[in-house]
C-alpha cells in the first residue's frame, strides 16, 4: 500500500515499514525526511497507479483529507479513545 500525508503530519511521523510514503506539499523545494513528495492529489494517484501499488491511504492531516475528498472511494474511520477534547474537526459535507 501507498500512504499520503501532509507536511505537518510527515514532520511527526515515524517510518512506516512496508509502505510507500508520499508527502503532499505545494512547496516545490520541500524534501521529506524519507519517502517522496507530490504536489497534488492527482499526481499521487497517477504515480500509485503507474507503479501498481494498489490502494492509496490518505492519512492526514485535515487539509490533505479535504484535498483528496473528491477522489475518495472508501472511508475507514478509526476511533481512538481520548480523554482530552479534540481541537480538529473535519467537515465531510
Amino acid at each position: 500500500k501507498a500512504v499520503v500525508v501532509g507536511r505537518k503530519t510527515m514532520d511527526n511521523l515515524p517510518r512506516l515499514p512496508g509502505r510507500t510514503l508520499f508527502t503532499l506539499s505545494h512547496n516545490t523545494l520541500y524534501q521529506p525526511t524519507y519517502g517522496d513528495v507530490v504536489h497534488s492529489p492527482e499526481e499521487a494517484i497517477e504515480i500509485v497507479e503507474y507503479l501498481g501499488l494498489g490502494e492509496l491511504v490518505v492519512a492526514g492531516g485535515a487539509e490533505i483529507y479535504k484535498a483528496f475528498a473528491p477522489h475518495l472511494t472508501q472511508i475507514h474511520i478509526t476511533e481512538i479513545p481520548d480523554r482530552s477534547p479534540s481541537h480538529l474537526k473535519f467537515n465531510w459535507g
